[in-house]
């Protein structure tokens, strides 16, 4: 098992949902953050003029629980949909899950 950690720019949001559910992937938790990268993003006017320097852009953090044959189909589906060519278009992480309990019951998932 492992947990896919998406940040997203937040336009795509509604779109990554859309294609996670068409390969049948419902479940994800999202959340607003805020985040930089490594060096500053050049903020640019409508004819490409750049208007001034970001250091901190609003993102959106999907975290996606997924069994481990799923995880390229997933992260190629994100990485698709989120791709603008810019910088900024985020960044993906995959780790692995040890286990999982459910709150509810007390079982273990897995």
């Amino acid at each position: 098992m492992k947990e896919i950690i998406a940040l997203i720019r937040p336009e795509k949001t509604e779109d990554t949902k859309k294609a996670l559910e068409a390969i049948g992937l419902g479940a994800f938790t999202g959340r607003r953050v805020m985040g930089k990268g490594k060096k500053p993003i050049d903020l640019k006017d409508g004819s490409g003029n750049v208007i001034m320097k970001s250091y901190l852009l609003p993102k959106r953090l999907l975290v996606i629980e997924a069994e481990d044959e799923d995880v390229d189909r997933i992260v190629t589906i994100i990485t698709l949909v989120n791709s603008t060519g810019e910088k900024g278009d985020g960044r993906i992480f995959v780790v692995p899950v040890e286990s999982s309990y459910s709150i509810h019951s007390g079982e273990k998932i897995y």
